[in-house]
């Protein structure tokens, strides 16, 4: 029993590292709760090139992580997280969901308590690019997520749900109600014949794709 509470300790130690979203609203205020955006703002600003915004946040930001904070950001199982607007991934992150609370007893099937992200408004959910060209692509990992667009009303151009131009591996989520002229899910950009220009990657693992138009 002692080992197992050590164990535990250690495991809880690690695992505080990590980025906790406390909040399913859209948000990006100065407070004390962490938002879904907040956090994966405080990971591109941590990543920047601009040495003043990595100084200025380095021990957090408008309440999420701090000078030790990990990339991953976690949020709740079966919640769903509202977005107004599109999120921009700039840095290398995982978004997941914590895990059962018992760590002697964990019987759910991979996606039975997926946490959701869903647009309220017209827009994609995510767009993953650092805007350049000549870094090597960095790797965003989604597990564990329904990830729901605007369907019919959406007015996004390319890439319903994601539009993406770095290393994008998807694992154990649902992509539905994306829509778009081109790409209805996900657009993946870059053509790998350029040598000035990085080439998208996705992986796509134990997930579902269903409900998802383009017009081309």
């Amino acid at each position: 029993r002692r080992i197992a509470f050590a164990l535990l300790a250690i495991a809880g130690h690690a695992y505080s590292a990590d980025i906790q979203v406390t909040t399913t609203t859209d948000e990006d205020v100065n407070n004390t709760v962490c938002s879904l955006r907040e956090a994966v703002k405080f990971l591109n600003y941590r990543a920047s090139s601009n040495a003043a915004d990595v100084e200025k946040y380095a021990n957090g930001y408008n309440g999420c992580g701090n000078k030790d904070a990990s990339s991953n950001i976690i949020l709740q199982r079966d919640k769903e997280y509202l977005l107004n607007t599109s999120i921009t991934i700039a840095a290398p992150l995982t978004i997941s969901i914590t895990e059962n609370d018992s760590p002697f007893e964990d019987t759910d099937q991979p996606g039975s308590h997926n946490a959701t992200i869903k647009i309220v408004g017209t827009d994609r959910l995510f767009h993953i690019d650092d805007g350049s060209t000549e870094k090597p692509s960095f790797s965003v990992y989604f597990n564990d997520l329904n990830l729901q667009g605007a369907g019919s009303k959406s007015n996004v151009t390319i890439g319903g749900l994601i539009l993406n131009h770095e290393s994008l591996i998807i694992q154990n989520s649902r992509l539905t109600d994306g829509y778009a002229n081109e790409g209805g899910a996900i657009y993946n950009q870059g053509l790998l014949t350029q040598t000035d220009q990085t080439a998208g990657s996705v992986r796509i693992i134990n997930s579902l794709i269903q409900n998802n138009k383009a017009n081309q």
